[in-house]
């Protein structure tokens, strides 16, 4: 009999809900079921893996600037380039001149003070109307 109740303690295809496990007030070991739990810690894992990767691939870049300013993230090309193998980049003197070019032209379109695109854009359209409605008038006074 107590070689039976030893035996019960590694009997695992028995399944108690945790709500419904019977009380003992003997002492006696209450079988309780492990699957329902290892269920819920291996969905936990999952979701862990799931949330915990993209969110450390998010924090590692911003802490090493890919997320930053435009200096920022050339330095973070810079080092990374630096430590893939193999990777040698050679820029010339003129590539160089032309890469700054275009850094301070992206400087001046990222001003907050300069003219966006549409106030330009509705500058232009209105500057095309007024001459095609002057037009007449003027074609008058050169033809005169």
């Amino acid at each position: 009999m107590k070689w039976k109740k030893f035996f019960m303690l590694f009997d695992f295809s028995r399944r108690i809900p945790f709500s419904s496990a019977p009380s003992d007030r003997l002492g006696n070991v209450v079988k309780v079921s492990t699957d329902n739990m290892a269920s819920k810690l291996w969905k936990l894992f999952k979701f862990s893996v799931r949330v915990g990767i993209p969110a450390t691939a998010v924090y590692v870049t911003t802490q090493e600037g890919l997320w930053g300013t435009q200096e920022e993230t050339f330095l973070f090309y810079k080092n990374v380039e630096e430590i893939l193998p193999g990777k040698e980049t050679v820029i010339s003197k003129d590539q160089e001149d032309k890469l700054a070019a275009v850094l301070e032209k992206v400087r001046v379109w990222s001003d907050p003070n300069h003219v966006p695109l549409a106030v330009r854009w509705n500058n232009g359209v209105i500057k095309a109307v007024a001459f095609l409605d002057s037009l007449p008038e003027e074609a008058k006074k050169f033809l005169n």
